[in-house]
């Protein structure tokens, strides 16, 4: 088991199994939010598969800024981002992105381990702050981190999990 940052901050574990399939990389990851495990560490996923659909995240590190919505609350901000993602109550009619550019905001890894989780960050002058719900019926839960904080921590699992599939292709 390996982990990258702090799990009272942000934090994400990962291992790789004995057996690990070669490139699939057969393993277990998580995050940990606030001390808090989020995601289904124990159910395993192939790590090759969230090299592959981590890729938002990784592209979208820096460019999470969200001005016309400091205002709001995080309960407020979370149902703005997520309606506009996955439908529901249009709670911000009057913005002019697309809903594309709202997915930047989602750094949820989507694989399996993940299911029924939902986690936004967004960035401001000299902090980031993640609103999640570790299930779809769960309270929107917040951690506010240092600025760079969050990319820093996933680009170094994303690197050295991007070396372990390179040398196992």
């Amino acid at each position: 088991m390996k982990i990258f940052g702090d799990i009272n901050e942000f934090a994400i574990e990962y291992s790789l199994n004995d057996q690990h399939g070669g490139s699939w990389l057969f393993g277990q990851v998580c995050y940990w939010i606030a001390g808090e495990r989020v995601g289904d560490f124990p159910l395993g996923t192939s790590l090759r598969d969230v090299l592959i659909q981590m890729q938002n995240v990784i592209d979208n590190c820096g460019k999470r800024q969200l001005d016309n919505m400091v205002s709001k609350s995080p309960q407020e901000l979370f149902d703005a981002i997520d309606s506009k993602l996955y439908g529901g109550v249009d709670v911000d009619n009057n913005s002019d992105e697309s809903v594309e550019s709202f997915y930047r905001f989602d750094i949820r890894i989507p694989v399996d381990v993940f299911d029924g989780c939902k986690m936004y960050l967004f960035e401001s002058s000299g902090f980031e702050l993640i609103l999640y719900k570790k299930s779809l019926d769960g309270l929107v839960n917040e951690k506010r981190l240092s600025a760079g904080y969050f990319d820093a921590v996933i680009r170094s699992f994303y690197e050295e999990v991007l070396e372990i599939y390179k040398n196992n292709k």
